[in-house]
């Protein structure tokens, strides 16, 4: 077997000799133990309004959807909580600043379908950081947000350090300080489906706004 490195977080591994139709059992097996065993969080599967195949050629859009869903590989994706599958709905108006070089970093502003979407103590926590992030950065930003897009290699290079609950907070801090171009557009948050380990709990989110409070010193 060799290995070849090709970044932080990709290399190239060549197990040889198989004999014929090994690889496929090799592989599938070693896929299945990576998918189910591995920590962390990627795209599994899609669905796009209007679309009934992967050969579909989409109106308005250049790309075809294939091409589409090879783009989604580059998606970084991080998750909170015990839930195993989540729904999330991306909109052009979220990644498409970022995909048209109009903005570094997008934050999606929350806006409740229900009320128990988003409990009281979450969106108070979250008024009280944003008006002192507004107060440091001097962006026009009414929430941390449950959504960021942002291009894998800029994200890579904010060098965030913080590994439990205040890196959203982080992540904003070190994208002003670089200078990045932040926006923020609105997106639809539904109720959770899972048990949540911050905002769906009053002690996860105290635990979330002293993470937060110690970047803030």
């Amino acid at each position: 077997m060799t290995y070849e490195p090709v970044s932080d977080t990709l290399g190239i591994f060549e197990v040889e000799p198989l004999d014929r139709g090994f690889g496929h059992t090799f592989g599938n097996s070693l896929r299945r133990v990576l998918l189910s065993s591995l920590e962390g969080a990627a795209v599994t599967s899609v669905r796009i309004e209007g679309v009934q195949h992967e050969f579909t050629a989409v109106p308005g859009v250049r790309e075809d959807v294939t091409d589409i869903i090879l783009a989604l590989r580059r998606l970084v994706c991080r998750l909170h909580g015990e839930v195993s599958e989540i729904e999330v709905e991306l909109s052009k108006s979220t990644a498409g600043p970022v995909l048209a070089g109009a903005a570094d970093l997008v934050l999606g502003a929350r806006r409740p379908t229900q009320w128990r979407a988003w409990p009281a103590h979450a969106r108070l926590a979250n008024w009280v950081l944003a008006r002192e992030l507004r107060r440091r950065t001097g962006q026009s930003l009414r929430d941390l947000g449950p959504m960021r897009a942002a291009g894998r290699a800029a994200l890579l290079r904010l060098g965030l350090a913080d590994r439990r609950s205040g890196w959203p907070l982080e992540m904003v801090l070190r994208a002003h300080q670089l200078g990045w171009r932040v926006d923020e557009v609105p997106v639809p948050y539904r109720p959770r489906t899972g048990r949540s380990k911050v905002t769906g709990t009053v002690r996860g989110t105290l635990q979330a706004v002293g993470d937060m409070a110690a970047l803030l010193r």
